[in-house]
């Protein structure tokens, strides 16, 4: 018995494989894709960022066969010393990095084999490190693959999504055996554990946030619109019909919709806690929100390019309060800091401003103008004359620059430049800048059957069908 068993196991993971492959695509297509005719013009100053980006995330990764924590990439460039010890490792650059190898092969930046040893060993230690149903913890260290601060590292979900979302589309790029491992790393989530009904939110479903199982437990409510929305897809999509969300959960979560800003004629849009330009960017680099709009008729694509718009435009309305925005230097968002790393860095409109009783409110009042690069250029794709604008000015400034492209900010009120690059931020530029060249990665996440069927699930309707 036990051995029909073994032999319908093996018969049933090759045909699984033979399934995922079939529609998957295992050598980069002969037709090319249509290039942004704004990409041509400006090629060599985007793909010099692009190139840094790609480059931060290949170099500072764990290379190390024989290591638990091989295919893991550093948080952040401060501790990279060429030989770290108890370095903190992020699951999310993971995630930029595995769906970024791509472009490094089409670019020819990487060899395709090496593209798919490297992803395949990554997925290999994703399979073995620590989980809770399912999600991995935000920080790992890099040298051991264990929990980096034991009681502070949550198990989260938004860090899991884009670490499985990556994952997918390395899949979907490589196929066969890489494309199976993703699959099966996804199918392990179990969406539901991770939802509750929010008393303080009429009792509607939503997605619990920051799990830590030796302290807390969770820490609060992904309860109004932010970058989540890529975790609605995932969950949706989910193979495991016992792990699925459906469309009662994306309803869940509150849209605030601001009217009047920069002033009455611009038009209203969908807007977030701080005035961070990462939330209207995180999910757009993994999903192709272009021809689709919800049941609402909520068009989130055209929604962050009207949010885009309103951060150039607080830019332009600040410039003579600070030598840090004007017209070609513009997007606020959470980022590095001459007084470190700050979650409230952002630009009106937003729902929750900082004030005298945030702990943080001193410190945030002297960097509150703090660019990061990441802004613009993460917005790429929805503003593309304003984004390369800032992009060759930020390019001018050549303490800006470095070995991996674009620094993670500056803050010219105080003569500061931060010589740090952190993963995130190369890993949203990465994929935002090459969605705007081709669509490479939109392209490939569109191949996947858990998008088509997410859309179909969660009431999304292609605009082609209206």
């Amino acid at each position: 018995m036990k051995k029909i068993k073994s032999i319908l196991s093996t018969v049933l993971s090759v045909l699984l494989i033979f399934t995922l492959s079939a529609c998957n695509v295992p050598k980069p297509s002969n037709s090319p894709r249509l290039k942004h005719p704004l990409f041509i013009e400006y090629d060599q100053a985007i793909v010099k960022e692009m190139k840094g980006c790609f480059d931060f995330l290949w170099d500072n990764t764990n290379i190390d066969k024989d290591s638990p924590g091989y295919g893991l990439i550093l948080d952040n460039n401060d501790d990279n010393t060429g030989n770290p010890r108890n370095v903190r490792a992020s699951i999310a650059s993971v995630g930029f990095a595995l769906a970024g190898i791509p472009i490094g092969v089409e670019k020819g930046w990487i060899t395709y084999n090496q593209g798919y040893e490297r992803v395949m060993g990554t997925l290999k230690t994703m399979e073995k490190l620590e989980r809770v149903n399912g999600f991995w913890f935000h920080f790992i260290d890099w040298n051991t693959g264990l929990r980096s601060n034991f009681e502070t590292t949550e198990a989260s979900i938004i860090d899991s999504a884009i670490m499985i979302f990556g994952a997918l589309i390395a899949g979907q790029y490589f196929g066969d055996e890489t494309s199976l491992k993703a699959h099966q790393l996804y199918a392990d989530i179990n969406w539901k554990w991770y939802t509750a009904q929010n008393p303080s939110m009429n009792n509607s479903l939503q997605f619990r946030m920051g799990y830590r199982p030796n302290t807390v437990g969770f820490s609060g409510w992904w309860n109004r619109y932010s970058e989540q929305l890529m975790m609605y897809f995932l969950a949706a999509g989910a193979p495991n019909s016992d792990f699925r969300m459906g469309k009662e959960l994306y309803d869940g979560f509150s849209r605030e919709f601001y009217e009047g800003y920069p002033n009455k004629d611009s038009k209203p849009f969908y807007y977030n806690s701080f005035g961070k330009l990462f939330i209207h960017q995180y999910s757009h680099a993994f999903i192709d929100f272009r021809d689709i709009i919800d049941a609402d008729g909520v068009d989130w694509f055209e929604n962050s390019v009207r949010a885009s718009k309103a951060a150039y435009q607080y830019a332009v309305d600040k410039k003579n309060e600070t030598k840090n925005l004007h017209e070609l230097s513009w997007g606020l968002t959470a980022c590095s800091t001459m007084l470190g790393y700050s979650g409230l860095i952002g630009s009106e409109p937003r729902a929750i401003t900082p004030n005298i009783g945030h702990k943080d409110y001193a410190n945030y009042q002297i960097v509150k103008y703090t660019v990061a690069p990441s802004a613009a250029l993460g917005s790429m794709p929805f503003t593309p004359d304003l984004s390369i604008s800032a992009l060759t000015y930020f390019q001018s400034l050549s303490s800006l620059n470095g070995k991996y492209g674009l620094f993670d900010a500056y803050d010219l009120d105080h003569d500061w430049y931060h010589n740090r690059y952190i993963g995130i931020d190369k890993g949203i530029t990465l994929l935002m800048l090459s969605n705007f060249e081709d669509g490479l990665i939109w392209e490939l996440s569109s191949q996947l059957s858990i998008v088509k069927e997410a859309i179909e699930r969660l009431g999304f309707t292609y605009k082609t069908n209206l």
